[in-house]
């Protein structure tokens, strides 16, 4: 085993999960507590919970794993060197709801696209519900929430076959409403709500021809499993050339993080808590930039819950905080769904009515600090309808002090739930 060092100065987000045959976790004695921020709970530690998938849905996971990496890749190509952070977890979440109610040539590009071309409904909704029971069980001392609910025109009438599905199999939420600043206020409460009020003001506002926004919302909190003890003013070289001072956090983990070399990058994970969740950053080489890597690591899909553990590993990681907004409509297009937008014959979302989906947007919010993570995102698609009828190990260093990619990992699964970049603090 090696001692590393590792300076990060770039960043790409995840959160997953994958079934894993042995719990590869760090070891903790049991019924220890660990220090916690200022307003989480204080819990007995427990083993990680690895999640169980059937063979079904672990086809699916591979399905939706290989889409959260294209995701990313295509809102990095199309931001053209600005930070992002995406949810691929909420949007997976999101389109599978409404699937629901897709059927025929629509459907079936949809399943395409998400690389679930032979998973049935039925796959699908056992897999999401089983994902989002298992992210929330993983660890006790973790805070995971995943949430849906439909805000439909009154004027409209919903599918009753579609809204049993829907309750049903997903438990989302269902709102009748007439579309207006009252409705807006109501769906910003629900968005808050849900993401311990970091996405405040989803919407600026809804308007009277809208048929419906389909929600779906995400909250993760969770401590590191070892704290960094040591902030101080490190360089930061920006994706722009410029240079930047900034809050740097570091600590020498031994046998708690996680490393691996790649051709053109390094990676590093470091755990939370019981070590069902990690937070992973990903590192040009000197000389490769953000794009030219995040290209590399898509077409790879890498298992970033499948790093080996350092015996020891100095990790400098700067203190930031990300929001990013974002219209998916043309990330979906580029990636292949092009009916789901322009065709309304295979949506049996309402009766009488066939519309297409006009937007599907998604904001999203992420912070780091001495004692861990933060992130949420809201994910909403909508339509609109003019009619509503060993020896001493070899210390590694990795210092995140320039341009990075960064994640969290459910590590029994991983399936990406944010991913994002970081060119500037």
């Amino acid at each position: 085993m090696k001692k590393i060092f590792i300076t990060l100065m770039g960043v790409c987000l995840a959160f997953g999960a994958c079934t894993n045959d042995e719990d590869e976790t760090p070891k903790k004695e049991e019924g220890t507590k660990t220090e916690n921020t200022d307003d989480m709970p204080e819990y007995k530690w427990q083993p990680a919970k690895a999640i169980q998938l059937d063979a079904a849905s672990k086809a699916v996971n591979e399905g939706m794993k290989a889409f959260a990496w294209k995701l990313f890749g295509q809102v990095m190509n199309g931001e053209k060197g600005k930070d992002v952070l995406v949810s691929p977890y909420s949007l997976e979440a999101d389109l599978s709801v409404l699937l629901c109610g897709l059927q025929g040539e629509t459907r079936q590009e949809l399943l395409g696209v998400m690389g679930l071309t032979n998973a049935s409904e039925t796959d699908i909704n056992r897999y999401i519900t089983t994902m989002g029971k298992g992210i929330a069980e993983a660890d006790n001392m973790t805070r995971f929430t995943s949430a849906y609910s439909l805000w439909y025109n009154q004027s409209a009438r919903l599918n009753p076959t579609f809204g049993e599905k829907i309750e049903n199999g997903y438990g989302v939420e269902v709102y009748p409403v007439r579309f207006g600043k009252e409705a807006t206020d109501k769906i910003n409460a629900w968005c808050a709500e849900k993401t311990g009020d970091r996405i405040q003001h989803f919407l600026e506002k809804t308007e009277p021809d809208e048929l419906m926004h389909l929600l779906n919302a995400v909250y993760f909190r969770s401590n590191w499993a070892d704290h960094f003890d040591n902030v101080e003013a490190r360089p930061f070289a920006a994706a722009d050339g410029g240079q930047q001072t900034v809050e740097t956090m570091w600590e020498t983990f031994n046998g708690t993080a996680s490393y691996a070399q790649k051709e053109g990058y390094v990676m590093a994970g470091l755990p939370f808590n019981n070590g069902a969740f990690e937070m992973f950053f990903v590192l040009p080489d000197e000389g490769k930039t953000l794009s030219q890597v995040a290209a590399q690591i898509v077409k790879q899909a890498p298992d970033v819950a499948g790093m080996e553990t350092a015996a020891t590993l100095r990790l400098y990681v700067p203190k930031f905080e990300s929001e990013y907004s974002m219209d998916l409509n043309g990330a979906l297009k580029a990636l292949g769904c092009q009916k789901m937008f322009s065709e309304g014959k295979d949506f049996q979302l309402f009766e009488n009515v066939e519309m297409p989906v006009s937007q599907v947007l998604q904001k999203t919010f992420l912070k780091i600090d001495e004692k861990g993570a933060e992130a949420a995102a809201v994910t909403d698609i909508k339509m609109l309808t003019a009619d509503p009828d060993a020896s001493q190990p070899k210390l590694i260093t990795v210092d995140l002090n320039r341009p990075f990619i960064y994640g969290i990992v459910e590590k029994s699964t991983g399936l990406p739930l944010f991913i994002g970049s970081k060119g500037k603090i």
